[in-house]
């Protein structure tokens, strides 16, 4: 029996009539794999990712597929925007072992939950079908279980000291380094790093933004300008921009920035509105208060009623999806980009949305010296850490004490 008609997911309850069993991320389904000895069938996917949508018609409702995965596997279905500690673990797994990362992520699991194998869903490359990538893995899980044990050990292990850093004091010298690398890789007429698809990194470019305050060398302080005021003017004037409802969608696969994906999220909105604001407290440019202020538009549209904002929206065939789920950690990152702009601008605007969020999140997501997610799950890591911060700059503008 399917077990997501009860989540807090709208995205896991558009599958609460799939023929596989889904069950959510839970002690359940580890407990009822180890119990019944079986792999488990992880899949990550989110509400605005079109291949997320299209796996469903393509493999799920494929009688060949879901009577394999009932019989033999625990399935689970994972939100990557509910649990993004998941998502970032499993797809650090594949990363690691497939060199692959993205979304749908398929992953395989033991019953202790340790990844052995995983790909991500492109039906245009697969070179065998799912059917047969189900049965062979399933083959090897019980013919070759100490080869498995053993293997998703050593990549646990793998992982840990790929992704493990020894704790380091700022260095500037280190700092000025890695911009130098990014202007060497700099594409000068799309305005973007030289990749495939074009990305805009926005946590990169508040470095370059930084770099540029505490750089000494004239001629590397001048590239540093030219860099991010390309980039944010290119970004602005392009199709990956939407002028007409607000926002910046994800990214774009072209040089120009032209031809979009229809997905918007209010995470990479938030840090992009960030970046811009500190672009032009730095730069005063009166293009990127332009653009600023274009983001009311977004903000305004995904706002609830209660004072928070909706994670996502996306257009696929022709069909719009909002996922109204209003986690903490993306609306601290929201309370953090608007104060950011209120002190770019003064705009007051910004100001009082920052207070509102922030006093929603304070009556309704903290309770008894605790955070919550949203509604009912219990924080994490990053609503802690994204919440801490965004009350701290709150307190830097209005020294009020809650």
């Amino acid at each position: 029996m399917n077990k997501l008609i009860d989540t807090d997911s709208e995205f896991l309850r558009l599958h609460k009539d799939d023929p596989i069993n889904w069950y959510p991320w839970s002690k359940e389904c580890l407990d009822k794999a180890k119990s019944e000895d079986k792999p488990i069938f992880l899949v990550s996917c989110a509400l605005w990712c079109k291949e997320c949508h299209q796996i469903t018609q393509e493999v799920f409702f494929d009688p060949n597929i879901f009577n394999i995965l009932n019989e033999n596997y625990v399935p689970v279905l994972v939100d990557r925007d509910e649990h993004p500690e998941v998502d970032r673990r499993y797809q650090e797994s594949v990363s690691v072992i497939m060199k692959d990362s993205g979304w749908p992520l398929i992953v395989f699991l033991t019953p202790e939950g340790r990844a052995f194998y995983g790909f991500v869903y492109r039906k245009t490359n697969e070179e065998i079908g799912f059917k047969d990538i189900l049965e062979r893995v399933l083959a090897m899980f019980k013919e070759a279980r100490e080869k498995i044990e053993e293997l998703s050990k050593n990549n646990e292990e793998l992982i840990q000291k790929h992704f493990h850093t020894e704790p380091m004091g700022i260095d500037n010298n280190i700092i000025h380094f890695s911009v130098m690398e990014v202007l060497e890789n700099w594409d000068d007429v799309s305005g973007s790093l030289a990749l495939d698809q074009k990305f805009y990194f926005p946590s990169l470019f508040e470095i370059m933004v930084n770099q540029y305050l505490h750089e000494n060398q004239p001629n590397t302080k001048e590239e540093i300008k030219k860099a991010v005021l390309l980039v944010l003017r290119s970004m602005a004037n392009s199709k990956i921009h939407d002028r007409e409802e607000g926002g910046f969608y994800r990214c774009a696969a072209d040089e120009a920035w032209q031809c979009v994906r229809e997905e918007k999220t209010t995470a990479d909105n938030a840090e992009l509105l960030r970046l811009y604001s500190k672009a032009f407290r730095t730069f005063v440019n009166p293009d990127l208060k332009e653009t600023i202020n274009q983001f009311k538009k977004y903000f305004s549209a995904n706002e609830s009623e209660e004072g928070g904002f909706y994670t996502s929206s996306s257009k696929i065939d022709g069909k719009k999806f909002v996922d109204r789920s209003i986690y903490t950690d993306v609306n601290s990152l929201v309370v953090e980009a608007f104060c950011e702009s209120y002190l770019a601008t003064s705009d007051k605007y910004f100001l009082e949305k920052a207070l509102k969020t922030a006093d929603m999140l304070l009556s309704k997501r903290f309770q008894n010296s605790h955070l919550l997610r949203s509604q009912k799950k219990p924080g994490i890591l990053s609503d802690y850490a994204y919440f801490g911060y965004s009350l701290l700059k709150l307190f830097y503008i209005t020294k009020e004490e809650k």
